[in-house]
């Protein structure tokens, strides 16, 4: 396959997803698809070595939990153990934690890449999650008390979920 089929696949996905609009699709090599949930998928083909790269960004980090959070992105990350061969970092403008993955375009017909987006997604809401308990633990330990169970703040603010 080459990026021309880039399209084809997005759209298959967005049928198969049964999204019902089509994705808007800027220069034939950047999509962005909104989940229900507001998890945001981000796709985008290198041309010059015809890869599919596909980010989430997760959570925005508080600057007060961001070492104890990138800690545990590190550790994640060391050799795929926990990201399913992606790869989770911190986007130093925005402090969102953002899981990235990327393959060769040719390695894909519509069933497999539908399969690799679920797979993706799923493994990115895990992580939404993580990334928020990190945040949760690291104002625990700063607050001196448990974090709540609600999910609700206390003195200081916590992971926001991006809202797309």
């Amino acid at each position: 396959m080459t990026n021309a089929s880039f399209p084809s696949l997005l759209k298959g996905l967005s049928r198969y997803l049964a999204l019902g609009d089509e994705p808007v699709i800027e220069d034939n090599t950047y999509a962005c698809l909104v989940a229900e949930d507001g998890l945001a998928l981000h796709f985008r083909v290198d041309p010059a070595i015809e890869e599919v790269i596909l980010l989430a960004p997760l959570a925005r980090i508080p600057p007060y939990a961001r070492p104890a959070v990138a800690q545990g992105l590190a550790e994640a990350n060391y050799l795929w153990r926990e990201t399913g061969g992606a790869t989770l970092s911190i986007d130093p403008k925005s402090g969102h934690a953002v899981l990235g993955h990327r393959l060769p375009l040719q390695v894909f017909d519509q069933a497999r890449f539908n399969e690799w987006v679920e797979r993706f997604a799923s493994n990115a809401d895990v992580w939404r999650q993580r990334v928020d308990q990190m945040a949760a633990a690291e104002l625990a330990n700063l607050t001196g008390s448990p974090p709540p169970s609600d999910g609700a703040s206390t003195e200081l603010p916590r992971a926001e979920f991006i809202e797309a």
